[in-house]
């Protein structure tokens, strides 16, 4: 699959290594995952869960991206903490952290939004299996 794919089921796979606690804030799908393979945006999706998996199949993960082999079926896990913020855990491979303002196509789709695209560029940050939850 050359394009990230996502599903409404919850994997049921025992290997999710980190499980938030079921709270009684849900995101109320007012943040949005925007996916881009490549220069363009493919998919975006509206937040409404406590934790998703993302990772390489569907069968394993609430989003899948099959558009490089070194994404592992059961990836890392995007997870929310009251009130509004937003974590990344690394459960079997590295996570790649980088601001907007590194990706030109990310950068573009803000400003044809008229939203301020972040000017100044943080270096990215790698999150290792075993590492504490970064926020975004």
């Amino acid at each position: 699959n050359s394009e990230p794919a996502h599903a409404n089921e919850t994997p049921t796979n025992s290997d999710v290594a980190t499980r938030p606690s079921n709270n009684a804030i849900q995101p109320d799908g007012n943040v949005v995952l925007r996916i881009f393979d490549g220069g363009e945006e493919s998919e975006s999706i509206a937040i409404r869960r406590e934790w998703l998996i993302l990772g390489s199949s569907l069968r394993l993960a609430h989003i899948a991206d099959g558009t490089h082999g070194a994404v592992k079926a059961q990836h890392a896990a995007l997870m929310f903490r009251p009130p509004n913020k937003y974590l990344v855990q690394p459960l079997n491979g590295e996570v790649r952290l980088s601001s907007a303002a590194m990706h030109s196509s990310v950068s573009a789709a803000l400003l044809r939004e008229k939203r301020a695209a972040p000017r100044k560029i943080a270096s990215p940050k790698i999150l290792c299996v075993g590492s504490a939850p970064a926020e975004l």
